[in-house]
């Protein structure tokens, strides 16, 4: 047995080997004395341990600990916002601009000479104009997301390791 691998001692001191492996262990703990000192030692730190008793803390500790505590640290708490017209103002006039958006950008493309063979496609058919236009906007926009994605995310992962606590 090899007495450098410590990991076999523990298995035996915490009782999980098998009978086989327990008693090639023992001989070679009897025969070992640095593995005799290192079970000795688990033995003692065991008894240590088990006398141990849990102490009760005393009942102004907490703000003894509180009083240490440099005010920087301490942060307010956060009130939750009050309600405001305002960001559903903002997205009603975003909207409004979205839909005239389309609604130009539709009329631009329907004027364009390879739109009369698009005409007979079933998708266009299917949606109109107006409606593949805005499936154009919605792809447009999410490959435009997915682009900018990792950019912020790195942007908002340098300013988060800015900010010490």
């Amino acid at each position: 047995m090899d007495h450098h691998n410590k990991n076999n001692i523990l298995a035996l001191f915490y009782q999980e080997t098998t009978g086989q492996n327990q008693q090639k262990f023992m001989q070679h703990i009897q025969q070992c004395e640095s593995c005799q000192e290192y079970l000795d030692t688990l033995k003692k730190t065991e008894s240590l341990l088990n006398e141990w008793t849990d102490e009760i803390p005393l009942t102004d500790s907490f703000d003894a600990i509180m009083q240490n505590i440099s005010p920087i640290a301490i942060r307010p708490k956060q009130l939750p916002p009050d309600f405001s017209f305002r960001p559903i103002i903002h997205i009603a006039f975003a909207l409004a601009f979205i839909v005239i958006s389309i609604y130009l950008a539709q009329t631009k493309i329907s004027l364009l000479p390879f739109w009369q063979s698009l005409k007979d496609w079933w998708l266009v058919q299917a949606f109109g104009g107006f409606g593949i236009v805005i499936i154009l906007f919605f792809c447009i926009g999410t490959f435009i997301t997915l682009a900018l994605t990792p950019i912020l995310f790195l942007k908002t992962r340098q300013f988060n390791n800015a900010i010490s606590y």
